[in-house]
Formats: C-alpha cells, sequence, structure tokens
C-alpha cells in the first residue's frame, strides 16, 4: 500500500515524489519552521550542508512557488485543505483552545486514503485538539506523532 509521509510546520518547502519508481508511490510533504528559502543545500550552493533534502530534492519535484500565512494554523489549513484560510476558517494561530478546522472540511490525507495511501504525520498539529474529532488521526491520519513541546504556545 503507497505511503505519504506528512511532516507537519508552518513553511512548505517541497515535496518530492518520485514518479519513475516502480513500486508504490511516496509524497513527502515537508513544512517547516522559520527556513528561509535559501537555508537548504541545494538552494544556497552548498553554504548549508543539508544532505538529505538535497536527495530527497534530487529525487522529486521541487514545488517553490507558493504563499504562507503569518503564523502555522491558517497556513497548515491551507495547505491540507487546499483553501485560502479566509475559507476555512483558520486565520490565525490556534493555541489550546476550544476550536479547530471545521470538520466539513475534507483534508488532503483524507483525499489520498481514498487512493489507497496511507497518511501519517509527525509534528505540530494546531488544528485542533479540544475534541478527539479535531485531532491528526481523526482527520484522515493513519498516525501522529508528536512531542508535547511541539504542541505547546510558541513551538
Amino acid at each position: 500500500q503507497p505511503t505519504m509521509l506528512h511532516w507537519l510546520s508552518p513553511l512548505l518547502t517541497t515535496i518530492p515524489v518520485r514518479a519513475e519508481q516502480a513500486g508504490p508511490k511516496h509524497v513527502i510533504m515537508t513544512v517547516i519552521d522559520d527556513l528561509g528559502y535559501d537555508d537548504l543545500g541545494f538552494r544556497n550552493e552548498g553554504q548549508i550542508l543539508t544532505p538529505h533534502f538535497n536527495r530527497l530534492h534530487s529525487q522529486g519535484i521541487d514545488l517553490s512557488s507558493y504563499y504562507v500565512q503569518p503564523s502555522c494554523s491558517p497556513t497548515r489549513a491551507a495547505i491540507l485543505t487546499g483553501r485560502k484560510p479566509l475559507h476555512t476558517g483558520i486565520n490565525f494561530w490556534l493555541p489550546n483552545i476550544a476550536a479547530g478546522l471545521s470538520l466539513n472540511e475534507v483534508t488532503l490525507a483524507q483525499v489520498l486514503n481514498r487512493r489507497n495511501f496511507t497518511s501519517h504525520a509527525v509534528g505540530k498539529w494546531h488544528l485542533g485538539f479540544h475534541k478527539t474529532p479535531y485531532t491528526p488521526t481523526f482527520r484522515g491520519f493513519s498516525s501522529f506523532y508528536a512531542t508535547k513541546e511541539s504542541t505547546r504556545r510558541g513551538r
């Protein structure tokens, strides 16, 4: 069964997809806090060494024309739904409050699950923890791994 490994944080850097691969396809979305455009080795002529990202980049597709929001929650909501934050209702960072991405919104993980992908999320969520249906494993992800610190304010 194909897998999708989805790392969450607020700045989308690259989505490598290896299409010529004979076996199962993999989609790896890397979203990193506070990463500058030239902070990866394949963009800065080796000034900053990032061998793992360089290898993923060389084997995939670099989507480098996009917009992010000033905080993590609206960016995540936009990436996961394909909709602008204005339309998802997530226009600011959601700390641990009684709010979250509407349960009527379909996430990328849910769409990929329908196409026999398995989705995993690692890192921050910040799209709702106040009720179980808002959590990642109820929004299409088969698993979610995060440290306690990654779900606190300012992390």
